[in-house]
C-alpha cells in the first residue's frame, strides 16, 4: 500500500549513530520507489579531517545512504532485509556535496523474474534539485517480483 509521509527512520536501520545515513523518509508513494534525506552537517563525524580546509561528504557514505534507503523500502516488503547485496555498481560522482547540503535520494527498484534472483535498482543524489550522484546495481530482491511492483 503506497504511503505518503515523513519519518525518521532511525528505529528501523540497523547500527548506531554515526552509521544512520538516512535522516528522513519522504515518500513512498510509488510501489517501486523511496525517497529518503541526509543533511550533511559539518560536525558530521565523518567530516573530521577529509579535507581539512575544504569538506566533502566521502562518496563512499553516499552510496551507504542508498542502500540503507533501500534497506527501509525492503523492510516494508520482506521480514528480513538484512542482507542487502549489491552488484554490478555504476556510480558517477558529479558534483560534491558539502556541510549545509540537503542530499535527496530518489530509489527506483525494477523486481526479479524469479525466485532468488536479482533486481536492478537506480538512484539519483540530489542536492537543490541538482544531480550529485546517479547510481545503477543489481540487487538480491528475493521473492520480489518484477509484476507486483507495478502500480
Amino acid at each position: 500500500m503506497p504511503v505518503r509521509s515523513i519519518f525518521t527512520p532511525g528505529h528501523i536501520l540497523p547500527g548506531p549513530k554515526p552509521w544512520i545515513l538516512v535522516d528522513r523518509v519522504l515518500d513512498t508513494v510509488s510501489v517501486a520507489q523511496i525517497s529518503t534525506c541526509k543533511l550533511i552537517s559539518a560536525s558530521d563525524y565523518f567530516l573530521q579531517g577529509h579535507f581539512q580546509h575544504y569538506s566533502v561528504y566521502p562518496g563512499v557514505l553516499l552510496i551507504e545512504g542508498i542502500r540503507q534507503s533501500l534497506y527501509l523500502w525492503l523492510s516494508r516488503r520482506t521480514p528480513d532485509p538484512h542482507a542487502i547485496e549489491l552488484r554490478d555498481m555504476q556510480v558517477r560522482f558529479l558534483t560534491p556535496a558539502v556541510p549545509g547540503d540537503v542530499i535527496r535520494y530518489d530509489i527506483t527498484v525494477q523486481g526479479s523474474s524469479e525466485k532468488g534472483s536479482f533486481g536492478r535498482i537506480s538512484a539519483t543524489g540530489t542536492v537543490d534539485a541538482k544531480v550529485v550522484l546517479t547510481f545503477q546495481a543489481a540487487c538480491n530482491l528475493g521473492e520480489i517480483k518484477a509484476e507486483n511492483l507495478s502500480g
